[in-house]
């Protein structure tokens, strides 16, 4: 929606679309968040602020233009047994770009999240996750080393995929995270990287909040055809 107030000022941060993730009673999914100390911290405007210390899907390594990313709410749904919000933003459009998010949330059990791309020209698109528990980039996929932990695993786009690991400073909220941050520390996160000049380039990422070490090797998540529909799923089988 519109920027209010001082958000037209450095304030704000170039997050569009960006989100956070807690569940299990800890942070799962955290962005750099703000200065433990003053907005004069000379992070604030080099890190804190930008595209990629953020969760979102950035654009040719730019971030997002300020005068034109203000996002448009397309769904938001809730439920007793799930919540979906759909939005998009023309951030990129001076590039050619424009982004569309989904996040699906099915209660007490995971997230889904689509981003679809329209494109002009080639790009180079990154898709960023950061979280404050350790785990290991294997088989294409965040592996949490414990429980609790958030797995992270690519269903989209289909066949061999580049992911490679990131980091950065960030100050993690404890349990609350209205409560203020408890710490600042590096943060370990994951980029899936498209390459491309088709048209249209999207991502299918499954979070899941494994609560027990058992979960960690029963979670699968297979992309299907929607016939007959363009149109993306997944089948996505748990412990249960």
């Amino acid at each position: 929606g519109p920027l209010v107030g001082h958000e037209l000022e450095s304030h704000s941060h170039l997050d569009a679309l960006s989100f956070l993730a807690f569940g299990r009673g800890v942070p799962l999914a955290i962005e750099a968040g703000l200065s433990l100390t003053s907005y004069d911290d000379p992070l604030y405007r080099t890190w804190f602020r930008s595209a990629h210390a953020h969760n979102m899907v950035v654009v040719d390594g730019e971030a997002p233009d300020e005068a034109t990313r203000e996002a448009d709410l397309l769904a938001w749904f809730v439920s007793p047994a799930v919540d979906l919000f759909q939005a998009e933003h023309g951030g990129y459009n001076a590039r050619g770009v424009n982004h569309r998010r989904l996040i699906l949330f099915v209660h007490d059990a995971y997230w889904l999240i689509y981003d679809e791309l329209a494109l002009r020209g080639r790009h180079h698109l990154e898709w960023l996750l950061y979280s404050p528990h350790g785990f290991t980039l294997e088989n294409g996929r965040m592996q949490p080393d414990r429980a609790p932990g958030l797995m992270a695993i690519p269903i989209l786009p289909e066949g061999a995929r580049r992911i490679a690991p990131v980091e950065g400073v960030m100050d993690v909220p404890g349990p609350r995270a209205y409560e203020g941050a408890s710490e600042r520390r590096l943060v370990k996160g994951m980029s899936h990287i498209q390459e491309t000049d088709a048209p249209r380039a999207a991502y299918m990422h499954l979070l899941y909040p494994a609560a027990t070490a058992n979960e960690l090797a029963q979670v699968e998540a297979i992309p299907i055809k929607v016939r007959g529909a363009q149109a993306a799923g997944c089948r996505i089988r748990t412990l249960d």
